[in-house]
Protein backbone atom coordinates (compact mmCIF):
# COMPACT_ATOMS: atom_id res chain seq x y z
CA UNK A 1 0.00 0.00 0.00
CA UNK A 2 2.85 2.37 0.79
CA UNK A 3 4.37 1.46 -2.68
CA UNK A 4 1.17 1.92 -4.71
CA UNK A 5 0.59 5.53 -2.74
CA UNK A 6 4.29 6.76 -3.78
CA UNK A 7 3.08 5.16 -7.18
CA UNK A 8 -0.13 7.66 -7.33
CA UNK A 9 1.68 10.67 -6.15
CA UNK A 10 4.20 9.96 -8.88
CA UNK A 11 6.96 10.42 -6.95
CA UNK A 12 10.21 8.65 -8.03
CA UNK A 13 11.92 7.44 -4.66
CA UNK A 14 10.93 6.73 -1.17
CA UNK A 15 13.05 5.24 1.80
CA UNK A 16 12.23 3.17 4.19
CA UNK A 17 13.91 3.68 8.05
CA UNK A 18 12.56 1.40 10.48
CA UNK A 19 13.38 2.41 14.26
CA UNK A 20 16.45 0.70 15.11
CA UNK A 21 16.10 -2.36 12.70
CA UNK A 22 16.87 -3.22 8.89
CA UNK A 23 14.85 -6.36 9.38
CA UNK A 24 11.85 -4.70 6.67
CA UNK A 25 14.47 -3.51 3.89
CA UNK A 26 14.15 -6.57 2.26
CA UNK A 27 10.21 -6.43 1.54
CA UNK A 28 10.11 -2.60 1.18
CA UNK A 29 12.90 -3.64 -2.19
CA UNK A 30 10.82 -6.21 -2.91
CA UNK A 31 7.40 -4.35 -3.49
CA UNK A 32 8.84 -1.54 -4.84
CA UNK A 33 9.71 -3.90 -7.88
CA UNK A 34 7.23 -5.55 -8.06
CA UNK A 35 5.18 -2.59 -8.10
CA UNK A 36 7.83 -1.23 -11.03
CA UNK A 37 7.46 -4.18 -13.04
CA UNK A 38 3.90 -4.39 -13.21
CA UNK A 39 3.07 -0.28 -13.48
CA UNK A 40 6.45 0.44 -15.58
CA UNK A 41 7.83 2.83 -13.49
CA UNK A 42 11.07 3.61 -12.24
CA UNK A 43 10.62 4.21 -8.43
CA UNK A 44 14.06 3.95 -6.63
CA UNK A 45 14.12 2.21 -3.30
CA UNK A 46 16.33 3.53 -0.89
CA UNK A 47 17.66 1.84 2.06
CA UNK A 48 17.75 3.43 5.16
CA UNK A 49 17.45 2.91 9.23
CA UNK A 50 16.68 5.40 11.86
CA UNK A 51 19.31 4.27 14.14
CA UNK A 52 19.94 5.38 17.83
CA UNK A 53 22.62 7.78 18.74
CA UNK A 54 24.67 7.93 21.76
CA UNK A 55 27.38 9.76 23.89
CA UNK A 56 28.40 6.72 24.66
CA UNK A 57 27.69 3.13 25.65
CA UNK A 58 28.39 3.37 29.02
CA UNK A 59 25.42 5.55 29.32
CA UNK A 60 22.58 3.88 30.91
CA UNK A 61 19.64 5.93 30.80
CA UNK A 62 17.11 5.82 27.60
CA UNK A 63 16.64 9.73 27.49
CA UNK A 64 20.16 10.18 25.95
CA UNK A 65 19.64 7.70 23.01
CA UNK A 66 18.67 10.22 20.55
CA UNK A 67 17.48 9.03 16.69
CA UNK A 68 19.98 9.66 13.78
CA UNK A 69 18.88 8.67 10.01
CA UNK A 70 21.47 6.82 8.20
CA UNK A 71 20.51 5.79 4.37
CA UNK A 72 22.57 3.77 1.89
CA UNK A 73 24.13 5.43 -1.29
CA UNK A 74 25.49 2.42 -2.65
CA UNK A 75 25.87 -1.23 -2.01
CA UNK A 76 29.23 -0.40 -0.03
CA UNK A 77 26.65 1.73 2.15
CA UNK A 78 23.91 -0.99 1.93
CA UNK A 79 26.55 -3.56 3.72
CA UNK A 80 27.97 -0.61 6.03
CA UNK A 81 24.43 0.36 7.14
CA UNK A 82 24.02 -3.39 7.76
CA UNK A 83 27.34 -3.71 9.60
CA UNK A 84 25.97 -0.70 11.78
CA UNK A 85 22.52 -2.24 12.55
CA UNK A 86 24.51 -5.62 14.05
CA UNK A 87 27.28 -3.28 15.96
CA UNK A 88 23.96 -1.66 17.64
CA UNK A 89 22.36 -4.55 18.95
CA UNK A 90 25.87 -5.35 20.63
CA UNK A 91 27.59 -6.71 17.78
CA UNK A 92 27.25 -10.74 18.01
CA UNK A 93 27.69 -10.55 21.51
CA UNK A 94 31.57 -8.75 21.22
CA UNK A 95 29.96 -5.68 22.80
CA UNK A 96 27.24 -6.18 25.29
CA UNK A 97 27.00 -2.71 26.33
CA UNK A 98 25.88 -1.58 22.38
CA UNK A 99 22.69 -2.58 23.49
CA UNK A 100 20.42 -0.92 26.43
CA UNK A 101 16.02 -1.24 25.47
CA UNK A 102 17.14 -0.58 21.63
CA UNK A 103 20.51 -0.88 19.51
CA UNK A 104 22.67 2.45 20.00
CA UNK A 105 25.71 3.58 17.74
CA UNK A 106 28.03 5.99 18.85
CA UNK A 107 30.10 8.70 16.57
CA UNK A 108 33.14 6.53 16.70
CA UNK A 109 30.80 3.48 15.26
CA UNK A 110 29.06 5.27 12.50
CA UNK A 111 32.46 6.87 10.93
CA UNK A 112 34.00 3.85 11.01
CA UNK A 113 31.94 2.79 8.43
CA UNK A 114 30.76 6.10 6.73
CA UNK A 115 31.90 4.84 3.50
CA UNK A 116 28.57 5.25 1.19
CA UNK A 117 26.47 6.81 3.79
CA UNK A 118 24.14 9.40 3.98
CA UNK A 119 23.84 10.76 7.32
CA UNK A 120 20.83 13.51 8.68
CA UNK A 121 19.49 15.02 11.75
CA UNK A 122 15.96 12.86 12.11
CA UNK A 123 13.23 14.53 14.34
CA UNK A 124 12.73 15.88 16.89
CA UNK A 125 14.22 12.86 18.91
CA UNK A 126 17.18 13.51 16.85
CA UNK A 127 20.66 14.06 18.17
CA UNK A 128 20.49 17.42 17.58
CA UNK A 129 17.47 18.44 19.53
CA UNK A 130 19.16 18.40 22.64
CA UNK A 131 17.59 20.50 25.78
CA UNK A 132 18.46 22.20 28.89
CA UNK A 133 15.52 22.17 30.53
CA UNK A 134 12.66 23.52 27.92
CA UNK A 135 15.25 25.09 25.95
CA UNK A 136 17.37 23.97 22.61
CA UNK A 137 20.76 23.79 23.89
CA UNK A 138 22.34 25.45 20.79
CA UNK A 139 26.27 24.92 21.36
CA UNK A 140 25.66 21.38 22.34
CA UNK A 141 23.63 20.86 18.91
CA UNK A 142 26.05 22.76 16.91
CA UNK A 143 29.06 20.80 18.03
CA UNK A 144 27.41 17.32 17.30
CA UNK A 145 26.47 18.95 13.95
CA UNK A 146 29.87 20.14 13.37
CA UNK A 147 31.47 16.52 14.09
CA UNK A 148 29.30 14.82 11.79
CA UNK A 149 29.98 17.94 9.33
CA UNK A 150 33.74 17.04 9.55
CA UNK A 151 32.98 13.62 9.40
CA UNK A 152 30.88 13.03 6.06
CA UNK A 153 30.90 16.52 4.83
CA UNK A 154 27.98 16.97 2.06
CA UNK A 155 26.63 13.94 2.89
CA UNK A 156 25.57 15.23 6.27
CA UNK A 157 22.03 16.53 6.39
CA UNK A 158 20.06 18.82 8.51
CA UNK A 159 16.33 17.77 8.69
CA UNK A 160 13.47 19.13 8.54
CA UNK A 161 10.07 17.59 8.91
CA UNK A 162 6.47 18.30 8.04
CA UNK A 163 4.12 17.89 11.31
CA UNK A 164 2.17 21.35 11.95
CA UNK A 165 2.28 21.24 15.89
CA UNK A 166 4.31 24.43 17.65
CA UNK A 167 6.78 22.08 18.27
CA UNK A 168 7.98 21.18 15.20
CA UNK A 169 7.62 23.99 14.03
CA UNK A 170 10.11 25.24 16.60
CA UNK A 171 12.41 22.61 15.41
CA UNK A 172 12.34 23.60 11.91
CA UNK A 173 13.04 26.63 12.16
CA UNK A 174 15.90 25.78 14.77
CA UNK A 175 17.31 23.47 12.20
CA UNK A 176 17.24 25.92 9.40
CA UNK A 177 19.34 28.36 11.80
CA UNK A 178 21.61 25.87 12.52
CA UNK A 179 22.50 25.08 8.89
CA UNK A 180 22.90 28.09 8.22
CA UNK A 181 25.07 28.97 10.88
CA UNK A 182 27.35 25.91 9.43
CA UNK A 183 26.55 25.77 5.98
CA UNK A 184 24.88 22.59 5.86
CA UNK A 185 22.52 21.43 3.77
CA UNK A 186 19.16 21.33 4.42
CA UNK A 187 16.12 18.87 3.10
CA UNK A 188 12.29 18.22 4.30
CA UNK A 189 11.16 14.56 4.61
CA UNK A 190 7.78 12.96 5.72
CA UNK A 191 7.63 11.50 9.06
CA UNK A 192 5.21 8.39 7.98
CA UNK A 193 4.05 6.27 10.18
CA UNK A 194 0.74 5.63 7.68
CA UNK A 195 -0.28 6.38 4.87
CA UNK A 196 -3.09 8.71 4.83
CA UNK A 197 -4.49 11.09 6.92
CA UNK A 198 -7.47 10.02 8.16
CA UNK A 199 -5.52 6.85 9.49
CA UNK A 200 -4.21 9.13 11.91
CA UNK A 201 -6.57 8.09 15.13
CA UNK A 202 -6.40 4.57 13.82
CA UNK A 203 -2.23 4.67 14.26
CA UNK A 204 -2.87 6.21 17.80
CA UNK A 205 -5.28 3.83 19.13
CA UNK A 206 -2.80 0.99 17.47
CA UNK A 207 0.02 2.37 19.69
CA UNK A 208 -2.39 3.04 22.67
CA UNK A 209 -1.28 6.63 22.76
CA UNK A 210 -3.77 8.73 25.39
CA UNK A 211 -5.37 12.07 24.56
CA UNK A 212 -3.23 13.45 26.61
CA UNK A 213 0.29 12.27 25.69
CA UNK A 214 2.40 14.51 23.00
CA UNK A 215 2.55 11.50 20.49
CA UNK A 216 1.17 12.10 16.97
CA UNK A 217 -1.49 14.54 18.07
CA UNK A 218 -1.41 16.04 14.55
CA UNK A 219 -3.11 14.10 11.85
CA UNK A 220 0.53 15.07 9.53
CA UNK A 221 2.27 11.92 10.12
CA UNK A 222 1.11 10.53 6.64
CA UNK A 223 2.68 9.94 3.06
CA UNK A 224 2.84 13.56 1.87
CA UNK A 225 2.31 14.84 -1.89
CA UNK A 226 4.10 17.84 -3.20
CA UNK A 227 1.73 20.26 -2.55
CA UNK A 228 0.90 18.63 1.52
CA UNK A 229 4.36 19.04 2.07
CA UNK A 230 4.77 23.21 0.89
CA UNK A 231 1.05 23.80 2.90
CA UNK A 232 2.60 21.93 6.24
CA UNK A 233 5.44 24.61 5.59
CA UNK A 234 3.60 27.38 4.15
CA UNK A 235 4.85 28.91 7.82
CA UNK A 236 8.21 29.53 6.04
CA UNK A 237 9.62 31.50 3.35
CA UNK A 238 8.81 30.27 -0.14
CA UNK A 239 12.07 30.78 -1.09
CA UNK A 240 13.22 28.41 1.90
CA UNK A 241 10.55 26.36 0.98
CA UNK A 242 11.52 25.74 -3.22
CA UNK A 243 15.26 25.20 -1.55
CA UNK A 244 14.40 22.70 0.94
CA UNK A 245 11.89 20.34 -1.78
CA UNK A 246 15.07 20.22 -3.89
CA UNK A 247 17.78 19.45 -2.03
CA UNK A 248 15.27 16.52 -0.97
CA UNK A 249 15.55 15.08 -4.82
CA UNK A 250 19.16 16.40 -5.03
CA UNK A 251 19.26 13.68 -1.47
CA UNK A 252 17.34 11.18 -3.45
CA UNK A 253 18.92 11.37 -6.71
CA UNK A 254 22.70 10.78 -5.00
CA UNK A 255 21.42 7.59 -4.00
CA UNK A 256 22.27 4.74 -6.56
CA UNK A 257 19.17 2.11 -6.67
CA UNK A 258 21.21 -0.96 -4.74
CA UNK A 259 20.29 -3.89 -6.61
CA UNK A 260 19.94 -7.32 -4.31
CA UNK A 261 20.58 -10.10 -6.87
CA UNK A 262 18.75 -13.50 -5.83
CA UNK A 263 19.00 -16.82 -7.19
CA UNK A 264 22.95 -16.40 -7.12
CA UNK A 265 25.43 -19.08 -5.30
CA UNK A 266 27.57 -17.63 -2.80
CA UNK A 267 28.94 -20.78 -1.11
CA UNK A 268 32.57 -21.45 -1.86
CA UNK A 269 33.53 -23.75 -4.19
CA UNK A 270 35.61 -26.91 -3.59
CA UNK A 271 38.99 -27.04 -4.78
CA UNK A 272 39.76 -30.74 -6.65
CA UNK A 273 42.53 -31.96 -7.97
CA UNK A 274 44.26 -30.74 -11.35
CA UNK A 275 43.30 -32.34 -14.48
CA UNK A 276 39.65 -33.38 -12.18
CA UNK A 277 36.17 -31.55 -11.94
CA UNK A 278 33.53 -31.88 -9.72
CA UNK A 279 31.68 -34.26 -11.50
CA UNK A 280 34.72 -36.62 -11.99
CA UNK A 281 35.87 -36.35 -8.72
CA UNK A 282 32.23 -36.94 -7.35
CA UNK A 283 32.32 -40.34 -9.45
CA UNK A 284 35.55 -41.24 -8.35
CA UNK A 285 34.58 -40.69 -4.34
CA UNK A 286 30.89 -43.15 -5.42
CA UNK A 287 32.58 -45.85 -7.06
CA UNK A 288 35.22 -46.36 -4.45
CA UNK A 289 32.09 -46.40 -2.23
CA UNK A 290 30.59 -49.00 -4.44
CA UNK A 291 33.39 -51.51 -4.06
CA UNK A 292 33.55 -51.10 -0.13
CA UNK A 293 29.41 -50.71 0.52
CA UNK A 294 27.91 -52.65 -2.13
CA UNK A 295 30.78 -55.74 -3.39
CA UNK A 296 30.34 -57.98 -1.00
CA UNK A 297 27.67 -57.38 0.89
CA UNK A 298 24.63 -57.21 -1.37
CA UNK A 299 23.87 -59.70 -3.53
CA UNK A 300 25.24 -59.91 -7.15
CA UNK A 301 22.17 -60.34 -8.88
CA UNK A 302 21.51 -56.45 -7.03
CA UNK A 303 23.99 -54.66 -8.52
CA UNK A 304 22.53 -53.91 -11.82
CA UNK A 305 19.85 -51.90 -9.59
CA UNK A 306 22.39 -50.34 -8.10
CA UNK A 307 24.37 -49.10 -10.95
CA UNK A 308 21.57 -47.90 -12.53
CA UNK A 309 20.40 -45.50 -9.78
CA UNK A 310 23.84 -44.23 -9.61
CA UNK A 311 23.56 -43.11 -13.25
CA UNK A 312 19.97 -41.76 -12.58
CA UNK A 313 20.82 -39.58 -9.69
CA UNK A 314 24.38 -38.35 -11.34
CA UNK A 315 23.13 -36.94 -13.85
CA UNK A 316 20.31 -35.42 -12.03
CA UNK A 317 22.83 -34.24 -9.40
CA UNK A 318 25.18 -32.80 -12.11
CA UNK A 319 22.17 -31.44 -13.81
CA UNK A 320 20.91 -29.26 -10.44
CA UNK A 321 24.46 -27.79 -10.13
CA UNK A 322 24.87 -30.10 -6.44
CA UNK A 323 28.34 -31.52 -7.52
CA UNK A 324 30.47 -29.04 -5.58
CA UNK A 325 28.10 -29.39 -2.94
CA UNK A 326 28.21 -33.27 -2.34
CA UNK A 327 31.76 -32.38 -2.48
CA UNK A 328 32.14 -30.25 0.38
CA UNK A 329 29.71 -31.97 2.08
CA UNK A 330 31.95 -35.44 2.08
CA UNK A 331 34.66 -33.58 3.19
CA UNK A 332 33.74 -31.99 6.26
CA UNK A 333 31.70 -35.34 7.02
CA UNK A 334 34.92 -37.14 6.93
CA UNK A 335 36.97 -34.83 8.49
CA UNK A 336 34.81 -35.16 11.76
CA UNK A 337 35.36 -38.82 11.51
CA UNK A 338 38.95 -38.46 11.20
CA UNK A 339 38.94 -36.02 14.11
CA UNK A 340 36.48 -38.58 16.42
CA UNK A 341 33.81 -36.11 15.88
CA UNK A 342 30.16 -37.99 15.85
CA UNK A 343 28.17 -37.77 12.86
CA UNK A 344 24.44 -39.01 12.43
CA UNK A 345 23.18 -41.80 10.12
CA UNK A 346 21.85 -39.75 7.68
CA UNK A 347 19.24 -36.77 8.57
CA UNK A 348 16.17 -35.47 6.23
CA UNK A 349 15.79 -36.11 2.67
CA UNK A 350 19.46 -37.12 1.74
CA UNK A 351 18.87 -40.28 3.19
CA UNK A 352 17.66 -41.15 0.09
CA UNK A 353 20.09 -40.47 -2.37
CA UNK A 354 22.40 -43.52 -2.92
CA UNK A 355 25.55 -41.43 -4.31
CA UNK A 356 25.44 -39.50 -0.39
CA UNK A 357 25.45 -43.16 1.27
CA UNK A 358 28.37 -44.60 -1.68
CA UNK A 359 30.34 -40.97 -0.56
CA UNK A 360 30.15 -42.09 2.77
CA UNK A 361 27.89 -38.87 3.40
CA UNK A 362 25.30 -40.85 5.33
CA UNK A 363 25.05 -44.46 6.92
CA UNK A 364 21.97 -45.90 5.11
CA UNK A 365 21.52 -47.49 2.00
CA UNK A 366 18.27 -46.55 0.78
CA UNK A 367 17.86 -49.29 -2.03
CA UNK A 368 18.04 -51.66 0.88
CA UNK A 369 15.39 -49.64 2.86
CA UNK A 370 13.29 -48.74 -0.62
CA UNK A 371 14.25 -44.96 0.20
CA UNK A 372 13.15 -42.50 -2.63
CA UNK A 373 15.69 -40.04 -4.23
CA UNK A 374 13.84 -37.18 -5.42
CA UNK A 375 12.61 -36.54 -1.79
CA UNK A 376 16.24 -34.75 -1.80
CA UNK A 377 17.08 -33.39 -5.44
CA UNK A 378 14.82 -34.05 -8.86
CA UNK A 379 15.37 -31.86 -12.56
CA UNK A 380 11.85 -30.59 -12.67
Amino acid sequence: DMVSRIGELQQNAWALTDHGTTSGLMEAYKETKKYNKEHNTSIKFIFGMEGYWIPNYYIKDRKESCHIILLAKNETGYHNLLRLATIGYGDKGNKPDNFFYTMRLTTEDIIAHKEGLIVSSACMGGFLNPRNGDEWDYDLAYDRAKTFQNAFGEDFYVEVQCATDDKQKEYNQNMIDLATDLGISAYVTEDSHYINKDEADTHRKWLGIGEDSDYYQTDDYYIHSEQQVRDSLSYLDDTIVNELIEETGRVASKCEQVEIPFGEKHYPVFEVPKGETPLSQMCKLVADGFKKKVVGHVPESEYPKYKAQIDHEIKVLDKIDYTNYMLMTEDFVRGCHDLGIRTGIGRGSVGGCLVAYLMDITRIDPIKYGLIFERFAHDK
